[in-house]
Order: C-alpha cells, then sequence, then structure tokens
C-alpha cells in the first residue's frame, strides 16, 4: 500500500522494499539493514557525523558506539540525525544503532563504519637538504610521506609531484632562479589534513666555469683512399621531413640546443 509506510512492520519501508524487489507484504522478505555516515564518506576529520537509515521506518533511532549502548543516545528518526563521535581515536570507527517504535518494539542491530583521521601526514627525508647550494639548472626533490589512516598525495609549490609510491614522492625536474629559491612541500591525505614543509635551495653559477661537453652521435660520409678511411663532418639524410638528432653531454641539467644550417636558409 503506498499510503502505508511499513504494511509488514519488518522496519522496511514499503516503496524501499519494493525498489530492491522485496516483498512489502512479507514480514520474512526483509532487505538487508544499514546505516550511512556522512552519505558513505570513507573518512572523516571531524567528530560531528551525519547519520541516516535508508528506506528504513521507525519512530525513534538509538545510535552509540557499543553494541550495548551505554552511551547510546536517542533521537527522533529523521532523514538526517547530527551524532557526534565520543573521541578523537583515528582510525576505523564503528556506529551502532536500534530502531524503536511504540517506546518498546526495537529493530535488529544496525551498523556502519567510517575511519575518523585529523592527523596531518608526515614530510621527511627531504632531498636536497635544506640550505643547500647548487650550480645547475634545476633539481630533482624527492622524500617520504607517509599517514597512518590513509594514503597521501604529494605537491611541489602546488603542483602535483610525479608520483608516489610506497610513502616516497618525487618531483623530477624543478626548475631554479638565480639566487635562493623558497620550495613549498605539501602532503594531503584523503581526509583533506594538510602538512607543508619548505625548502631553501641556492642557485649559485659563479664557481661553474667550465662548459659541458657535448658530442653528437650521428654517422658521417668517409671516403676510403687505398687502407685510409678518412670521416667527413657531414652526413645526408635524403628527402626525409624529420631531422632525428642525437648525442651525450656530461651536464644532465645542461640546455641542450640545435640548430640545423641548410643552403639557402636556416631551419
Amino acid at each position: 500500500d503506498p499510503d502505508v509506510a511499513d504494511t509488514d512492520q519488518d522496519w522496511a519501508g514499503d516503496g524501499y522494499e519494493r525498489i530492491l524487489d522485496f516483498d512489502p507484504l512479507n514480514v520474512s522478505n526483509t532487505p538487508p539493514f544499514f546505516l550511512e555516515i556522512d552519505s558513505r564518506a570513507p573518512l572523516t576529520r571531524t567528530t560531528n557525523v551525519l547519520v541516516s537509515f535508508p528506506g528504513l521506518v521507525g519512530g525513534n533511532a538509538l545510535i552509540g558506539e557499543t553494541t550495548d549502548f551505554v552511551d547510546g543516545v536517542l533521537f527522533d528518526l529523521t532523514t538526517n540525525i547530527a551524532y557526534g563521535l565520543q573521541s578523537e581515536l583515528n582510525g576505523s570507527r564503528t556506529i551502532y544503532a536500534r530502531l524503536y517504535r511504540n517506546t518498546v518494539e526495537q529493530s535488529p542491530l544496525i551498523s556502519g563504519s567510517i575511519i575518523f583521521d585529523n592527523i596531518a601526514p608526515t614530510i621527511g627525508n627531504l632531498s636536497p637538504a635544506n640550505g643547500s647550494t647548487t650550480n645547475s639548472r634545476w633539481i630533482k626533490i624527492t622524500g617520504s610521506v607517509t599517514d597512518a589512516v590513509s594514503t597521501v598525495r604529494a605537491f611541489v609549490n602546488g603542483e602535483w609531484s610525479d608520483g608516489v609510491s610506497r610513502g616516497q614522492f618525487q618531483y623530477d625536474r624543478y626548475m631554479l632562479d638565480a639566487g635562493t629559491n623558497r620550495i613549498e612541500i605539501t602532503a594531503e591525505d584523503m581526509a583533506g589534513n594538510i602538512a607543508t614543509e619548505y625548502l631553501a635551495v641556492v642557485q649559485d653559477t659563479a664557481g661553474d666555469t667550465n662548459a659541458p661537453t657535448l658530442a653528437l652521435d650521428q654517422p658521417s660520409h668517409y671516403i676510403i683512399t687505398r687502407t685510409l678511411t678518412n670521416w667527413l663532418s657531414q652526413t645526408t639524410f635524403g628527402s626525409n621531413d624529420t631531422l632525428y638528432l642525437k648525442g651525450t653531454t656530461d651536464d644532465e641539467t645542461a640546455d641542450v640546443r640545435f640548430m640545423v644550417t641548410a643552403e639557402g636558409g636556416t631551419n
């Protein structure tokens, strides 16, 4: 009967049972009972949560954190019930409930869980060290980001790191400016708790007076005269539109640029 909330008095509303393909006229044919915490959010960092009982019908709800409800609080059954967790213990937290009608009849035990996490992640083992000096154009930043409860993501000056694996993060190429560079390292866990550390790295190129070495790895023409091979400093690439160049340098942070000069113009 659409005008009766729970015809068979099994605590599940008639419409809810029909949606889940259960019989609203059969008290022994009842869907599973569960409660939602913060609309099924996996984590929370506040003790104030919202508890709801989708599809269930009753007059009151007794809610607590032990099955004997020695700490239980009685509420009117509404769509969302504001409940306060009774401690700030980090980790998985289980909430228990029973529904009541006519102040006497009570439902089976209902439960739901959520992870409580209000502790920020830990940042450590940063490299390079704070206050270090380099003559490189860019640096690789690494470190550890850990959290006791959830996974962590890492940012460098607000940009995503290049990956976090087994608690270690890296940012492959951070471009430096001359002088002191203040770098912000941020770690955020899945509950939204944030930790921040700062690195100061000085770029000083005054002592770097040697240019990097550069060698092209390209095949060259050669002329064989009797037993003597003479290598020429040129290569023919034919009619290909794309020119592939490769080589080596002893400075991985060097800015390597190519210019190809041809007769009649520069490409």
